[in-house]
Formats: structure tokens, C-alpha cells, sequence
């Protein structure tokens, strides 16, 4: 039996417009996403964020005045009197195309000061929304 306005009973009214909704969210969640966690020395400030903005990535967030130690080389940034440098961090969440570009500016940062340390690790991102 039809409502007064015609819509059938049990609540049928509205429902192509929640299919279009749910196609919608899937298009716009299926970007292929990568997360790249940047470890940095602190000297390098938001010279990091700048780089990525450059590159049309305007979402991060950051930890500032973290202790730690590269594995490779380098020298601890502890923050204390015998290893007083301080870290800082970053994660940001990008489209796939962006990645070979962050990675490459974030290399090349590297490699012009590399007694500052700068490291960039990418992990997939299977779920957001």
C-alpha cells in the first residue's frame, strides 16, 4: 500500500538517493592512499612541510622534539648533554601519484645535508575515510 505521497511503505522513500550517496563514498575512497612517515633532525623545521606543499600535499601532522637514532649512521639526537640534538616527525597521507615526487625531494634534502638526518618510509594505506 502506497503512503500519501505515493512512496510505498516501509521506509522506501529516499533509498536511490542513499545508493547514489554509497557510490559516491566508494568513488571518492577508492584513491589509492599511501601514508610516508618522515623522521627528521629538528634543524630542518618546517622545511619539510614547505617541500610537500610545494608538491600539492597540504595535510600532516607533526611530532616535534622526539629522541632517537638512525640505524644505518648518523649520531643520536637524544636531547641530552651528551647528544643534545632533538628529532622531529611527520606522517602525511597522500594519493600514490605523489609519492615517487615526496620521496624524491625528501632524498634529495638528504643528500644535500646528510649530517642532519633525514629518513622517509611509505606504508599502504588499506582503509580511510
Amino acid at each position: 500500500m502506497a503512503g500519501a505521497q505515493g512512496t510505498p511503505q516501509g521506509g522506501q522513500e529516499g533509498s536511490e538517493g542513499i545508493i547514489c550517496l554509497k557510490i559516491l563514498l566508494k568513488q571518492i575512497t577508492s584513491i589509492d592512499m599511501k601514508g610516508i612517515f618522515i623522521a627528521y633532525d629538528q634543524a630542518y623545521n618546517m622545511d619539510i612541510a614547505d617541500a610537500i606543499q610545494k608538491i600539492g600535499v597540504r595535510g600532516f601532522t607533526m611530532w616535534q622534539d622526539i629522541a632517537g637514532r638512525g640505524s644505518e649512521t648518523g649520531e643520536p639526537h637524544l636531547g641530552n648533554h651528551a647528544w643534545p640534538t632533538m628529532n622531529n616527525a611527520m606522517l602525511t597521507f597522500v594519493p600514490d601519484e605523489n609519492v615517487d615526487e615526496i620521496m624524491a625531494k625528501l632524498r634529495a634534502m638528504d643528500e644535500e645535508t646528510p649530517d642532519l638526518g633525514l629518513r622517509a618510509f611509505v606504508w599502504n594505506v588499506e582503509k580511510y575515510y
